[in-house]
């Protein structure tokens, strides 16, 4: 049974018109862009039976690895070989490279969009350029595994970086009509800029900060994370984990807000710290 890639909606962006481009470059019955998986085998010397056999077209390939997630080897043959031919500028490379992220990216765009008060063009637009920055950057690292979740992951940031930015200023339209009457802004309304007061207080480390709001907030997966960053996967659910605990503490005695929640420190499973957490923003809005 074949998975349904994410779609992206009909607004017309940047991303939209890499997946017009993709759909071109990759249309059934004679698609430019082919790979041969038994050359690819033999090039990247992996084990009989790991890549499909015979030529397949980048739309079948990037079927295939979305029926098989659990082919982490495959995956990371296709893509290196993918990433190697975009950066040595082969034709249409750059937009397959692209194109097989495009249903991570979608994902990605639908996130961080949602209850986006900007132009959801505009997060799909930094989605696209923190990717394409990535993969052409020079720190890309092809011999380590998990090149597609580095990518998305860079691509991911950099849409979430401007939504923060966004969501930073305050409309004038949120002040009260009464002069004076207004209460001083509260930096913590949104849990990720918590998050990073607790990594400057030294509660939690900078990456597990990072890695925190991808995965409790963004809703990425934990094992693409820990591939990125080169960790065990149970290495960061366990730091992950820690990093709840010392959130709910620092919220019961107020350290964090300077209001102090005393149930956040009565819950120390992660499922119930987490959705605890996820509710920080409204609660601290109506202490402010």
């Amino acid at each position: 049974m074949t998975t349904t890639a994410p779609t992206l909606t009909t607004r017309s962006s940047a991303l939209a018109a890499v997946d017009h481009a993709w759909n071109l470059l990759t249309r059934e019955p004679d698609p430019p862009l082919v790979l041969d998986c038994d050359v690819l085998a033999a090039r990247w010397d992996v084990p009989a039976g790991t890549l499909p056999v015979r030529v397949w077209s980048l739309r079948g390939l990037r079927d295939w690895m979305l029926d098989h997630p659990d082919a982490h080897l495959a995956r990371d043959v296709i893509w290196r070989e993918t990433v190697t031919r975009a950066r040595r500028g082969e034709p249409g490379w750059v937009i397959a490279a692209v194109g097989l992220a495009v249903p991570a990216l979608v994902r990605c765009a639908g996130r961080l969009t949602a209850g986006y008060r900007g132009e959801a063009a505009d997060i799909d637009a930094e989605i696209l350029a923190g990717y394409l920055t990535a993969l052409h950057g020079e720190d890309l690292d092809l011999t380590r595994p998990a090149v597609y979740a580095r990518l998305c992951w860079a691509g991911w940031r950099a849409g979430r970086a401007l939504r923060r930015a966004d969501e930073a200023e305050v409309p004038s339209t949120d002040m009260d009509t009464t002069p004076g009457s207004r209460a001083p802004e509260v930096p913590w309304r949104h849990v990720d800029l918590l998050v990073h007061h607790a990594r400057d207080l030294g509660l939690i480390a900078s990456d597990d900060a990072e890695s925190w709001i991808d995965v409790r907030l963004g809703g990425r997966s934990c094992y693409l994370i820990a591939e990125a960053r080169g960790l065990n996967v149970d290495v960061l659910r366990m730091r992950l984990n820690r990093a709840d605990r010392r959130i709910a503490s620092a919220l019961a005695d107020g350290r964090l807000t300077g209001h102090a929640f005393p149930d956040a420190a009565r819950t120390t499973n992660v499922a119930s710290v987490q959705a605890r957490t996820l509710t920080i923003g409204p609660r601290l809005a109506t202490a402010a």
